[in-house]
């Protein structure tokens, strides 16, 4: 499966889906979820849908993992055709730097976001205090696409459209085991799903209840689309796949072995099902990372505090300069699924394998 996980890491991450504008990220969920679900629609939120359908009549299990990427909007366009950002979810200027962004009008435009020049002094006080004693801040960044506000109109370029990192800078690396790149959060998630996807169908395995796998939309900016999945979508198990930032004050381990979060900012998670996420990891001959994180919020968390499940928990890849140039092992990511996979058959996926292995051979 490392070569499937490598093919959608290569399709994903350079789509373009600032929240608000993920239409391209949608064809991609449809065409992907079309080759292995049942059904597969999207919803008035704009979530992405696709249903595996189960051996049981237990009740359905929604996973959830997030097709938005953080990003801009434009606030302001002067004359000249240079554009004022404002950021969509954890977008930092400092982070991008001065470089080429996209411009999601009827056509993807390219411009330059930058500053000025920096042989400057005291005179060009924004300049000079970015140049040395200020984070670089949208406030004294321009997006500039060498148009006028007229010839930006014309390309549907007006306030309120998307912006986010240029598509030439998304092209995914592959540094030994792992990948880095932008937009892992939450793309490289939505890549595990369908690999989890994919193994079940390996192995011959149908989920044991009816399982959806829920793409949700605008998560960066507040989770709206995952709540709005959860109240209209049977079930009342909601397990999110999201990254787990890697940082001094967290017991988070860069490498294959993935996370159970036991707590983020919006709240707790459900003990028993994240220690059962926990067991299924072991089994796999795993060895689950646990954590509690403060800075962080996930789909799951969020439909938890509005009491739209009953059991949620979040299964996590560490991820290195989380919201940045993202690194994560690629062994984690397939790792995550394989505890998925295993979750939703209600077996240890090695047992389902080697049930195969032996149903084969007895044919033969």
């Amino acid at each position: 499966m490392k070569a499937e996980l490598i093919r959608l890491l290569d399709r994903l991450l350079v789509t373009h889906s600032p929240t608000g504008d993920e239409r391209e990220m949608d064809q991609a969920c449809l065409e992907e979820l079309g080759g292995i679900c049942t059904r597969v629609w999207q919803d008035e939120a704009g979530n992405v849908i696709g249903l595996l359908e189960g051996e049981t009549e237990e009740p359905p299990v929604r996973l959830m993992a997030h097709k938005d990427e953080i990003g801009g909007l434009v606030a302001r366009i002067d004359e000249d055709g240079k554009m004022r950002l404002e950021p969509l979810g954890g977008a930092l200027a400092w982070i991008y730097g001065e470089g080429p962004l996209d411009v999601l009008g009827d056509e993807v435009t390219t411009g330059v976001l930058g500053v000025g020049s920096m042989h400057v002094s005291e005179l060009s006080a924004d300049i000079q205090a970015a140049k040395v004693n200020r984070p670089l801040s949208w406030d004294v960044c321009r997006l500039d696409c060498k148009l006028n506000r007229q010839q930006l109109a014309k390309k549907g370029i007006t306030v309120g459209t998307r912006v986010c990192i240029s598509r030439a800078r998304k092209v995914p690396l592959y540094p030994g085991d792992y990948v880095a790149g932008y937009g892992l959060d939450d793309k490289a998630a939505v890549a595990v799903l369908l690999v989890a996807a994919k193994m079940l169908r390996e192995v011959g395995k149908r989920p044991r209840c009816d399982t959806y796998l829920c793409l949700t939309s605008a998560e960066e900016t507040g989770i709206a689309g995952g709540p709005f999945a959860a109240r209209t979508l049977p079930g009342d198990v909601a397990i999110a796949v999201e990254v787990a930032p890697v940082a001094p004050e967290y017991p988070v381990e860069p490498g294959p072995n993935p996370v159970i979060i036991y707590k983020d900012g919006q709240g707790v998670y459900d003990k028993g099902l994240s220690d059962e996420l926990c067991a299924i990891a072991g089994e796999l001959g795993l060895e689950p990372q646990r954590v509690a994180v403060r800075g962080f919020g996930s789909d799951a968390s969020t439909i938890y505090k509005y009491g739209l499940a009953g059991r949620v928990a979040a299964l996590a890849f560490p991820t290195e300069n989380t919201h940045g140039c993202e690194i994560a092992h690629l062994g984690s990511l397939l790792n995550c699924a394989q505890v998925l996979a295993a979750y939703t058959a209600g077996q240890p996926l090695r047992a389902a394998r080697r049930s195969a292995k032996k149903g084969a051979k007895k044919r033969g």
